[in-house]
């Protein structure tokens, strides 16, 4: 037991070395998670994260959707129907930071759009404008629920 204590301690100092802490304080958001602690439950969301996110990719003013899903079928293939324009559109695009956060989302809060998140993850490496749609859809959800 001592020594599990000395290396919370230790943690706890070079942690501190590096960021200020406040360690009397409760916890309000720690990694953009927003969390609430009262008598019966504790629950985190992300709100503030998921506007700060619509501003960052452009859609803050894009309409709500009611599913993550749209329907469109991805496939490693699907970048070999985009014209040239599209391709260029493309390069331009933060799909893999997009994705990113959604992974980061569905993995802490929102496990709900888990199953979507993962299909676009799949194409990844070969993206096309069905997978960039497909990710702004699942944030424009986000931004709805």
């Amino acid at each position: 037991m001592a020594a599990k204590e000395n290396v919370a301690i230790s943690f706890y100092r070079q942690f501190t070395r590096r960021w200020k802490t406040s360690p009397l304080q409760e916890v309000n958001i720690i990694l953009g998670l927003q969390i609430t602690v009262t008598e019966n439950e504790v629950s985190m969301k992300l709100e503030k994260s998921i506007k700060e996110a619509l501003i960052e990719f452009g859609l803050q003013y894009s309409n709500t959707v009611t599913t993550p899903g749209d329907g469109i079928y991805l496939s490693k293939d699907d970048g070999n129907n985009d014209t040239v324009v599209d391709k260029e559109k493309l390069k331009r695009t933060p799909l893999r930071e997009l994705v990113g956060y959604l992974q980061y989302v569905a993995t802490n809060v929102r496990a709900d759009i888990c199953g979507s998140v993962s299909k676009i993850a799949q194409v990844i490496n070969t993206p096309s404008m069905n997978s960039w749609t497909a990710a702004k859809r699942r944030l424009r959800y986000l931004k709805r629920t």
